[in-house]
């Protein structure tokens, strides 16, 4: 079982210093438990241990299950912004397209279909006033029924419509 995974009734966790993989049944209750902070306590995370021997332990030499614990920590937050990169990067373009004045409206993918809802050709989801994506190219060509006219000759001619 992987540490941390959490039941209904409790939570699977790995003691910290002899690393033995034990079941706590509930998690508030749970006698054999510290906090560490750091970061001027602003950051915190409880460590369970599995019995009264492994606590007297860590107490013992505190500094060094600490580093470890803050390592640890370091590491699986490092994992949550890897994550967050593309959701971030979306958002800093949309914030520069908004800063310079770019809408979807004004870009040349921007399009009205037969039905005159607009949609982009590359598949994004058009709203109005919507910040522009990374795809944008200003529409000096054509203003919007020009390039309808335009897209409407480009399309392949339908051979006989039932």
């Amino acid at each position: 079982m992987a540490e941390g995974t959490f039941y209904p009734i409790g939570a699977y966790k790995v003691c910290p210093v002899c690393g033995k993989v034990f079941f706590v049944l509930e998690l508030q209750k749970w006698v054999f438990q510290r906090t560490v902070r750091w970061n001027k306590r602003t950051t915190e995370k409880t460590v369970y241990f599995c019995t009264w021997g492994c606590l007297r332990k860590y107490e013992a030499d505190i500094n060094r299950y600490n580093e470890e614990v803050k390592d640890k920590a370091a590491k699986e937050k490092k994992k949550e912004r890897k994550k967050n990169t593309r959701r971030e990067m979306r958002k800093t373009v949309r914030e520069a397209a908004e800063r310079e004045g770019k809408h979807c409206q004004d870009c040349r993918y921007y399009m009205r279909d037969s039905f005159g809802f607009p949609f982009c050709t590359f598949n994004y989801g058009i709203y109005p006033n919507k910040a522009a994506c990374g795809r944008f190219k200003q529409a000096d060509v054509f203003d919007m029924e020009e390039r309808n006219e335009h897209r409407k000759e480009r399309e392949p001619q339908r051979v006989g419509s039932r």
